[in-house]
């Protein structure tokens, strides 16, 4: 897979952080998120930078150097979860994702990838957008990177690069992943019991 340079990080993160402002904004947004234990990839979609190989970065020392995040305490090396995406964005579960195709020995030239996410991430993005409107009011009403198709680029790339699997939603293998998280498992739950919501649970 090709490597990421600290170069190439730069350019994508210089070119996220124009749409929501200045470099120095890029920096504000990634110290704010970084205090909250935000990952760094999830900072990279915060910032706007669109599905591509900085996501892909093994070293996510080059991501924090270039996002100007504290590397003696980089958001990736937190000692919980990520407190948006959940660890949902952690390489090594894209590497376990892969590693149980190759496990099953599929004779497959293609295959279309399904995510589905912990309830509690959609609350966590939106409490994330207003923590960070007061930092950047254009954070507010900014629409990040979304956290499934980040997801799945990083699977179907890596498919492709260690198998030759290539990536087609119309494929008839289909590879549906799921992210269960007990811990966060009701936080989502106040938006059905508060009083006057409409909200109703699927059954």
């Amino acid at each position: 897979m090709e490597s990421i340079t600290q170069d190439a990080i730069s350019r994508a993160v210089s070119g996220g952080a124009l749409g929501l402002g200045s470099l120095d904004d890029a920096a504000r947004t990634a110290a704010a998120m970084t205090t909250a234990h935000a990952c760094s990839l999830c900072i990279l979609r915060f910032l706007q930078i669109p599905t591509g190989p900085v996501y892909l970065a093994r070293s996510l020392d080059v991501i924090n150097q270039s996002l100007g995040v504290d590397t003696a305490q980089p958001a990736s090396n937190t000692p919980t979860p990520c407190t948006v995406c959940l660890g949902t964005l952690d390489m090594a579960l894209v590497d376990r994702i892969v590693g149980a195709f190759k496990e099953q020995e599929f004779d497959a030239a293609s295959a279309a990838v399904s995510v589905e996410l912990p309830k509690s991430v959609y609350v966590r993005h939106r409490s994330m957008q207003v923590f960070l409107k007061g930092i950047n009011p254009k954070l507010g009403s900014a629409t990040p990177t979304d956290l499934k198709d980040v997801i799945k680029y990083m699977v179907c790339q890596t498919l492709f690069a260690e198998h030759g699997v290539l990536s087609d939603m119309d494929s008839d293998m289909r590879i549906d992943v799921g992210f269960p998280h007990a811990e966060s498992a009701s936080d989502h739950q106040f938006l059905f019991d508060r009083q006057g919501s409409s909200i109703k649970t699927k059954t």
